[in-house]
């Protein structure tokens, strides 16, 4: 069985950060799970999850200013 959920620490700031922190601490542990358009089922594990957001999130600083 999984283990309780964690209290999220406010100093994190952002859901950003404590995605990160997640990955560092569970790392390969199944994050995510859905069915994709094709049927198959695809599990993304902390780190993955985290380095989507990342590059998601430098795609968007790279076309967008603060405020846009």
């Amino acid at each position: 069985m999984d283990s309780p959920p964690q209290q999220y620490n406010a100093r994190l700031g952002s859901i950003a950060d404590l995605l990160r922190h997640r990955a560092r601490q569970r790392g390969d542990q199944l994050a995510f799970a859905f069915v994709a358009d094709d049927g198959q089922e695809v599990g993304w594990s902390y780190s993955e999850l985290d380095r989507r957001a990342v590059a998601i999130g430098r795609r968007l600083a790279a076309r967008y200013q603060p405020g846009d």
